[in-house]
């Protein structure tokens, strides 16, 4: 209510070794059947799922709350240059709950013309150097009344949440496997130094089937991260 924005909270779920998929971009199942339970019942609890253009290319995901009575979060896709295809199960799905792409100023156009027939809503918000101002996008979920957002994916969205200011808690599934050479959870951070890096704060730890949850509110102080913007 302060900031004029939802709550943002990050969900990642890695490995031991902080990969979020192996090097081939298979992702199933790093978490247990427990964790993914979890999971679906936060996204009854929040207003909107937020991923970025890369989760819908690899994954195809239909981010629909597949618990008994829950109902659907709405979808909201981070795609700049339009990557994803109007095919996609995010765009198809049958839900009372609405689907909104997130683009920029210059392909807006293009967009509702190759995603609004599929009942998508599309929407505009600033940019800096080609990048969307996640922070904008929070503000304008705030003007629609939104409380609790849950960022989803991938690592280059992950990465610019955390940038952006917009991540206040963060909630990592953390799975006992170690894949190797993979996709890193989180991409595009730039800490000049270690003490410069991002922090957690009131952090807590509890079992979830064969992983472990790992929660922390993220502490606002600190200098040397480079924001990024996501696109």
């Amino acid at each position: 209510v302060m900031r004029g924005r939802p709550l943002g909270i990050l969900k990642l779920a890695l490995s031991l070794d902080g990969r979020i998929s192996a090097a081939g971009g298979d992702s199933r199942w790093i978490s247990s059947r427990e964790s993914r339970e979890l999971v679906h019942r936060w996204r009854r609890e929040c207003d909107a799922i937020m991923v970025g253009a890369g989760t819908v290319i690899a994954d195809d995901p239909r981010l629909t709350c597949r618990v008994a009575g829950g109902r659907d979060p709405v979808r909201v896709v981070v795609d700049a240059q339009l990557r994803t295809p109007p095919t996609a199960r995010i765009y198809k799905q049958r839900s009372k709950a609405s689907t909104v792409l997130v683009t920029t100023q210059d392909n807006l156009a293009q967009a509702r013309e190759r995603y609004e027939r599929r009942g998508v809503e599309v929407i505009a918000v600033a940019t800096h150097d080609g990048k969307i101002e996640l922070n904008r996008l929070m503000l304008e979920f705030g003007h629609r009344g939104w409380c609790r957002v849950l960022i989803e994916g991938g690592a280059n969205l992950a990465g610019s949440a955390l940038g952006a200011g917009i991540v206040d808690r963060v909630a990592i599934f953390v799975a006992p496997k170690i894949i190797g050479a993979g996709l890193s959870a989180i991409e595009g951070l730039n800490s000049r130094s270690v003490s410069d890096s991002l922090a957690l704060e009131d952090l807590s730890a509890r079992p979830m089937g064969d992983d472990w949850l790992l929660e922390g509110r993220v502490r606002r102080e600190r200098s040397g991260v480079r924001r990024r913007r996501s696109g």
